[in-house]
């Protein structure tokens, strides 16, 4: 079941998008990726940290100030030294988690792994 809501980038053709809570079942690991199909047969990539709670063995500090657009609940907004907890590092835009527990997704270039 995923945690959080993605929406797939235009840019692969092979990324498929999911609602939070929706069940997929994953076919198969494909480095940071995982083959998935949805109940509605629509098969592709997925990123695997979506599916797995609390597993971030990496921290890293926010090196500016960032606002996330109103229009997205699973962005994060954050202040510039700020440190998260983050769960993977190989993509643009990397689930996180803040000291209080809120989670979602930031944009990688505004961060430094610690």
């Amino acid at each position: 079941m995923a945690f959080l809501s993605y929406v797939a980038s235009a840019d692969d053709a092979n990324e498929i998008s999911f609602e939070q809570n929706e069940l997929l079942d994953i076919a198969d690991i494909q480095g940071c990726w995982r083959r998935a199909k949805k109940a509605d047969g629509t098969e592709g990539i997925v990123p695997w940290y979506f599916f797995f709670r609390d597993y971030y063995p990496y921290k890293a500090k926010a090196l500016c100030d960032y606002a996330a657009s109103a229009d997205s609940s699973n962005k994060l907004s954050f202040k510039t030294y700020e440190i998260f907890d983050v769960a993977e590092i190989e993509m643009e835009r990397w689930q996180a988690k803040k000291s209080d527990g809120t989670t979602g997704i930031v944009p990688s270039i505004h961060f430094q792994i610690i």
